[in-house]
C-alpha cells in the first residue's frame, strides 16, 4: 500500500483516565457468593425413598443384548391397543400421537406388542394421566420391551434402587 500524504490523526491515550470507586456494601441481600449454594434439610421429606444415597456400586462390563423387537408381533391396525381408548390424534402427520382412555398399567401383552409398533411408525406416543402407573409399574412395562438397562451416570440414585 503506498504511503499516505497525510500523518493519520491519532486518538490520545487514556493511561491518565481514572475512574471513581464505586462504594461497595458488603452484605449483598440474597447472601449470594458465587459456587456456594446452599443446601437445603430434607428432615421429614414426604419421599424418603426417592432422596439420593450414594452406595457402592460397580458395574460389570457392557456386553451385547439379544433384543427381539416386539413391534413385528403388533397388530398394523393397533386394534388391540386402541379398543380402550376414548380419543386418539396425531401432533404432526409425520411424528408424534397422543392416546386418551388407556391405562398403561393394565396393558395385555397384546397391547404392548401394538404400543411397540406404534411407538416405531409414529415415534413418540403421549398418554396423560397415568394415576395407576408408579415406578415399579414403568419397570414392568420396559421389561417387555427388553431388558432394562442400568444407567451409571447417575451419582446419587435413590435410596430405593435403580430406576
Amino acid at each position: 500500500m503506498a504511503p499516505s500524504l497525510e500523518d493519520p490523526i491519532l486518538a490520545p491515550a487514556l493511561d491518565h483516565v481514572i475512574l471513581p470507586k464505586k462504594e461497595v456494601n458488603g452484605d449483598n441481600k440474597f447472601h449470594y457468593t458465587p459456587g456456594r449454594t446452599v443446601v437445603e434439610r430434607h428432615d421429614n421429606y414426604a419421599y424418603e425413598d426417592l432422596l439420593p444415597s450414594f452406595p457402592d456400586i460397580h458395574w460389570d462390563p457392557l456386553e451385547e443384548i439379544p433384543y427381539e423387537d416386539r413391534g413385528l408381533r403388533g397388530d398394523p391396525k393397533f386394534r388391540n391397543l386402541l379398543r380402550d381408548a376414548t380419543d386418539v390424534f396425531d401432533y404432526t402427520p409425520k411424528i408424534g400421537t397422543e392416546i386418551h382412555g388407556v391405562n398403561l398399567a393394565k396393558l395385555d401383552e397384546a397391547q404392548k406388542d401394538d404400543l411397540a409398533r406404534l411407538v416405531a411408525v409414529r415415534g413418540v406416543v403421549f398418554f396423560r394421566d397415568q394415576k395407576d402407573l408408579d415406578i415399579d409399574a414403568q419397570r414392568e412395562l420396559g421389561r417387555h420391551f427388553g431388558r432394562l438397562h442400568k444407567v451409571r451416570s447417575h451419582l446419587g440414585l435413590p435410596a430405593r434402587g435403580l430406576i
